[in-house]
Order: structure tokens, then sequence, then C-alpha cells
């Protein structure tokens, strides 16, 4: 038998990193005020159903409300938590870094990515069991010498991107770093 040898077709590259994506933080970040809150919670009520055993209110009908006003600030304050980390967002496009912030009124920031100098990751214990973690941005911005990223879901894999793309942006604009420094 003959038989032709074709070659293998050449690999495909591999899809290039998204030049666009945007990251939200998870609400983990946020157990220390949600536990805190709860346990508040609890101090109060049973605080009040000791009161209540013990000194007899003289408009009964008051009681509850007596219960439910430091319970809504305290429900207040944890619910002011979830919605600033809700309220915030990072978008990369375009070979930059746009952070948006704010409840009711919003603010937004930018960062060039060639500017960026290093990038690190810190990952408590606690945020480690749920796969989150603190990106710390360092940069050559004179407005945005630190940028922190907090409740990053898979920091790990996210810091490896982040620095591949600050690599590919700088080639892409023909920039190199110089440790002024060490000259």
């Amino acid at each position: 038998m003959n038989s032709d040898i074709v070659p293998a077709p050449a690999p495909q590259p591999s899809a290039a990193e998204p030049e666009e994506l945007t990251i939200r933080p998870s609400q983990v970040i946020n157990y220390g005020a949600y536990v805190s809150a709860a346990v508040q919670m609890a101090f109060c009520a049973a605080l009040f159903a000791l009161a209540r055993r013990y000194w007899p209110m003289q408009w009964p009908a008051l009681s509850p409300i007596i219960l439910a006003i430091p319970l809504a600030g305290i429900l207040g304050v944890a619910t002011l938590a979830w919605l600033k980390t809700a309220s915030t967002s990072y978008h990369f496009a375009k070979g930059r870094l746009t952070w948006r912030t704010g409840i009711l009124s919003r603010s937004a920031e930018s960062l060039e990515l060639y500017r960026i100098g290093d990038v690190t990751m810190h990952q408590p214990l606690f945020q480690r069991l749920f796969g989150v973690g603190r990106i710390i941005i360092s940069s050559a911005d004179a407005n945005h010498r630190e940028v922190v990223m907090e409740g990053v879901p898979r920091p790990d894999r996210f810091r490896d991107w982040l620095t591949d793309a600050v690599q590919q942006t700088r080639r892409d604009r023909g920039m190199r770093e110089i440790q002024m420094d060490q000259l």
C-alpha cells in the first residue's frame, strides 16, 4: 500500500486573553461585618428579653418598636457593607484598568496598564477557603501609587493574567521599564 504522509495541521495559537474583563468583588470579604451584625442582633434580642422579664413596661405595645430600632441600625450597617461591595467593579479594556465605586454617587478612576510596576496577591486563610483574595497593584502613576482590589475571585490566576496583560500592553506600545535606581 502506498500512502501519502500528510503533515498535521499547524496548531492554532491559543485564544488570546480577553481584551475586556470585568471583575466584581466577592461578598466573602464582608464576612466579619455579617457575623458581627448577627452577634450584635442576638445580644440586643437577649438584652431586650431580659429587660422585659425583670422590668415590665408600662406600654407593652411599644416594646417591639424599642427592639426594632437598634436591630434596624445594626442591619443597616451590614447592608451598607453589602452595598459598598456590590457597587464596586474593576474593568480592564484597551490597555486600561478602570474601577468604579459608590452607592448613591459614583466615581470612576483609571490606570494605564503599562504604568503598572508590580502585582502582588495576598490571600488570608479564610479568603483562601472561598477562593478569593486581595490584589495589590503598584504603579508609576502619581495619582495611583497603589490600587488595592479586595475580594478578587481566583486571585492567583488573575494576578498571572494581569501580569501578562501588562507585559503585552508594553510590547504593543514598544515600551520598556527602566529602573532608575539601578543605573
